[in-house]
């Protein structure tokens, strides 16, 4: 009678082949975790730098708009009216992360990631919600201060404008305090 080899000795280097590939296969999948979780970290924050600069273009485009139909219908005068207005009522509609404010709100109660109007200085607001990507002299939480102003020749030299006197070169969405995305 012959007697063959036990089939164990195969079955054991077989099954330590067989966890080496699923440690492996493990390995790798958490390497590939780590790096996709990573990537979407920076996405967001790109994904709201991207925000803010196009919503700063949109309000520059809508100011230009408003500037032109405002000439066209009663002229320079009718354009004085838009010094420190509120650049978002010239978007319809207007971001579903706007919020008008009835007065002054302090800095640390505003929600990251929205635009506020702040009416009694006429500012136009943007809480950021990932700071440390943003270089800004303005002290604080993060965020960035815009105001309508108008441009013009203070050929009178009194600080404001006047129709009578000064010449009016335009509105401009201008950033209270320079700032600077920094990449992730």
């Amino acid at each position: 009678m012959t007697t063959h080899p036990s089939p164990r000795p195969l079955q054991h280097e077989h099954t330590q082949h067989r966890i080496g590939q699923l440690a492996i296969i493990t390995l790798l999948i958490l390497i590939f975790i780590v790096i996709a979780s990573r990537r979407i970290w920076e996405l967001r924050i790109v994904a709201e730098q991207t925000s803010v600069i196009h919503t700063v273009g949109v309000l520059q485009s809508a100011i230009g708009i408003q500037v032109m139909e405002r000439v066209l219908r009663g002229g320079l005068q009718a354009v004085a009216a838009m010094d420190r207005a509120n650049p978002m009522e010239y978007l319809d509609p207007a971001p579903a992360n706007y919020q008008r404010l009835d007065g002054p709100l302090a800095p640390e109660q505003m929600i990251p990631r929205r635009w506020y109007y702040e009416p009694v200085e006429g500012l136009l607001i943007y809480r950021v919600e990932h700071g440390d990507y943003l270089d800004t002299e303005l002290p604080g939480p993060p965020r960035i201060r815009f105001q309508l102003q108008l441009r013009y020749e203070d050929i009178n030299g009194n600080g404001r404008y006047d129709p009578a006197s000064d010449s009016l070169g335009g509105v401009s969405l201008v950033a209270l305090e320079p700032y600077r995305w920094r990449e992730p």
